[in-house]
């Protein structure tokens, strides 16, 4: 059985832990650029018109476009093995 468990308010980590894992995977000209063509939406996000759930599926849209399945998940076990074990509360 596969288990994706994922937390973007602090109920199972003591921090966010969707920001530290785009900026990781995400190189840094094309998170530039996409702050640059989000940022309407980070700015109504920011005044609460935009849900969080919208406005992460637009940044995993643009950031992660063109990244494939396998490297994704190299990059995802990655991130857990790295970072998600210092961050998850017991």
């Amino acid at each position: 059985m596969n288990l994706a468990l994922f937390d973007f308010d602090g109920t199972i980590s003591t921090c966010d832990t969707f920001t530290p894992f785009i900026k990781k995977v995400v190189p840094r000209a094309k998170l530039r650029l996409g702050y640059l063509l989000l940022l309407p939406s980070i700015l109504a996000y920011r005044a609460g018109v935009l849900s969080g759930s919208a406005i992460r599926q637009q940044v995993v849209f643009f950031g992660l476009k063109g990244v494939s399945k396998s490297h994704l998940d190299k990059l995802g076990k990655a991130h857990a093995a790295e970072f998600l074990t210092t961050v998850i509360r017991t």
